[in-house]
């Protein structure tokens, strides 16, 4: 790929109650998932809140991110018309370009190929490193936020619904069903059994065994207000949930439903924080630190003192 500098890139672009029946469905693979639910060495029950944070300017932003194995930030960048990475140094590469009104949610499979969110057509995306680019499914309502799962499977909300998607087949099920609420924040329990998300709009956080047998559980309600909502949420090794609102405020969601004020991210200017996630400890994205994506103008970086849970791609 070649290297791109920034003006060249930019030629490229011109109380909710849930009922029904979970379907946990067939995996395309039939991956089996190794037991991760043991005690994990970090202390759990000294991790403190932060007030101070390092801001790392970004030439490209998106409502999503992913740090790939390469240490590169992995974007889907719809006003710039390009799929691209990003390095610590500031180094931006095109993976491919791509056109939509709308792109959104951003995870790698587990070999490493990227999966996009095409809001703007209700599709999900999956592109190769070599800027290959497939259908995985279509006919979404606004499918919003992705996660991969270790088993190869995929997760998306579809407005007020989470869609199980199967990439293979481009077959989908319904693990939670329509709400009338728009959802947001896919994040994975560390044993990968419990599939988190939250109401934006209402700042409700909910979780859901992630094969159906169960309907989703309210464990925590944020204050959220005009023009702030919820957004992006990741998951630590100990299970807490770090759920992040427009305005830069995380809160931690504690696997028993207590909550506390994680940090308060500010800088000068206008800010509009949209995604959050641990770092890959590669290319100097430390994995004991959060990042989170400021739409106008990069990451903020946050030490937390543990990593999240391990994602299946690195």
């Amino acid at each position: 790929m070649k290297l791109l500098t920034i003006p060249l890139l930019l030629l490229l672009g011109t109380g909710c109650i849930f009922k029904g029946i979970f379907g946990g469905g067939k995996d395309d693979d039939d991956d089996e998932v190794a037991d991760l639910d043991t005690e994990p060495p970090f202390d759990c029950d000294g991790l403190d809140t932060e007030d101070d944070w390092e801001f790392i300017q970004l030439g490209y932003t998106g409502e999503e991110f992913a740090f790939d194995a390469d240490g590169y930030v992995v974007t889907a960048s719809d006003w710039s018309g390009a799929i691209l990475q990003q390095d610590l140094d500031g180094d931006v590469e095109i993976i491919a370009p791509f056109q939509s009104d709308e792109l959104a949610g951003v995870d790698l499979f587990p070999n490493g190929d990227i999966l996009f969110a095409d809001e703007g057509r209700g599709s999900l995306m999956r592109m190769t490193p070599g800027g290959v680019e497939s259908l995985v499914a279509s006919s979404l309502l606004s499918p919003n936020s992705v996660i991969v799962h270790p088993s190869g499977k995929v997760f998306t909300t579809a407005y007020d619904s989470i869609k199980e998607v199967f990439p293979n087949s481009g077959d989908k099920e319904t693990l939670v069903p329509g709400g009338d609420f728009d959802l947001d924040g896919l994040t994975l329990s560390p044993n990968y059994d419990y599939l988190w998300f939250n109401e934006d709009d209402r700042g409700t956080v909910f979780r859901v065994p992630i094969d159906g047998s169960d309907d989703p559980e309210l464990v925590a309600e944020l204050p959220v207000s005009d023009g702030v909502e919820l957004n992006g949420m990741t998951t630590d090794v100990c299970g807490n949930v770090y759920a992040l609102r427009t305005d830069g405020r995380v809160t931690r969601v504690s696997p028993d439903g207590d909550t506390e004020t994680f940090v308060h991210v500010e800088r000068p200017g206008d800010m509009y924080t949209t995604a959050i996630h641990f770092g890959s400890g590669i290319g100097g994205w430390d994995e004991n630190h959060i990042y989170i994506m400021d739409r106008f103008g990069g990451l903020f970086e946050v030490y937390v003192g543990i990593p999240g849970v391990a994602e299946p791609h690195l």
